[in-house]
C-alpha cells in the first residue's frame, strides 16, 4: 500500500536531491480541501492578458496523522529508545523554521550594520499522496497531541493535525527553476484526469439533452 509523504528541498536550487522525506506512518482516514478561487471577475478581466497577475485558486488541506513509537521501535531501535518521536516531531516543526544556517547568516549581517535583511527561506516542500496528486504546499499550521510517554517523558504516540496550502503562482515563480513549471504540471494533472469524468452518467444525460435540443435537420 502505498504511503502518503512530505517531500522536502532545503536547498531550492537542488531539485533532484531531496534533504528529507517524511513518510506518514499511517495514512489519514481524511483529508479536507479547500480550493478558493482569488480575486474577484473583476480582477480577472482587468488582468486579462497580464501575465505578472496570473494566478491559480488556493487550495487549503487539512489532515490528522498519527505517529507511534511502536512501530518504529522494528527498524530504528537506538534512537527511538532514547528520543521517543522526537524526531519525528521536529521535522515535522522544522517545515515552518528557517535553518539555523540562515539565521546565523541574518545575523552576521545585522552585526555588519545591514538595515534591512531578508528572513530566510523556508524549504520547499511537496506533498505526495498517491500518483495523482502531487502539489507543492506550505504547512502554515500544525497542532500536535501527545498522548503517551515513556519513563523518561519522551513522547511515544502522538496525532499531528496538518494545515496546508498550495503555493501561489508568485511564490513558485520566485522559487525558479524547476519549480515554476508546477504551475503548469499542477493544472495538466486536473485536466488529464478530468477527462475520465466525461462517460459520468451526468455528462451522458447532457450529452442526451444537446440532441435533443437540435431542431430537425439539424439547423439552428
Amino acid at each position: 500500500m502505498s504511503r502518503g509523504a512530505l517531500v522536502i528541498y532545503a536547498d531550492r536550487t537542488k531539485a533532484a536531491n531531496p534533504t528529507g522525506m517524511i513518510v506518514f506512518q499511517y495514512n489519514p482516514e481524511t483529508v479536507t480541501r479547500t480550493i478558493q478561487q482569488q480575486g474577484t471577475d473583476y480582477d480577472w478581466q482587468r488582468n486579462a492578458g497580464d501575465t505578472e497577475h496570473t494566478t491559480l485558486p488556493l487550495e487549503s488541506l487539512t489532515l490528522s496523522i498519527e505517529l507511534d513509537l511502536a512501530d518504529q521501535l522494528e527498524w530504528s531501535v537506538d534512537s527511538a529508545i532514547k528520543y521517543g518521536l522526537h524526531p519525528s516531531l521536529n521535522a515535522l516543526e522544522l517545515l515552518v523554521y528557517p535553518s539555523s544556517e540562515a539565521l546565523r547568516n541574518e545575523l552576521e549581517l545585522e552585526r555588519g550594520g545591514k538595515a534591512a535583511v531578508a528572513p530566510g527561506a523556508i524549504p520547499m516542500v511537496i506533498l505526495v499522496w498517491g500518483q495523482n496528486r502531487v502539489l507543492p504546499v506550505r504547512l502554515t499550521s500544525l497542532s500536535i497531541t501527545e498522548e503517551a510517554f515513556d519513563p523518561t517523558l519522551n513522547p511515544i504516540r502522538a496525532n499531528v493535525e496538518l494545515s496546508l496550502r498550495s503555493l501561489t503562482v508568485r511564490e513558485l515563480r520566485d522559487a525558479g527553476s524547476p519549480w515554476k513549471q508546477l504551475v503548469v504540471d499542477q493544472v495538466t494533472q486536473k485536466e488529464r484526469l478530468a477527462v475520465y469524468d466525461s462517460n459520468s452518467d451526468a455528462a451522458l444525460a447532457a450529452q442526451r439533452i444537446a440532441t435533443t435540443a437540435q431542431p430537425p435537420g439539424g439547423q439552428n
